[in-house]
């Protein structure tokens, strides 16, 4: 299985197309996907989207 990680380390926000494309990868491409965010709006904007299990959310 292929897997990815992406460092978020000053981002505030993301907008809804890279989100978007998050979800093909899990979704229809079947890419173990995880993300590391060191802002906590942004952690709370997943969170409150419901992608924090989604795209395996931690906090730097």
């Amino acid at each position: 299985q292929r897997k990815i990680t992406i460092n978020i380390p000053q981002s505030l926000t993301m907008t809804s197309s890279v989100i978007g494309y998050l979800l093909k990868l899990v979704f229809e491409h079947k890419i173990d996907l995880s993300i590391l965010v060191k802002d906590e709006k942004l952690f709370n904007l997943l969170d409150v989207l419901n992608l924090v299990a989604v795209f395996k959310v931690k906090k730097m």
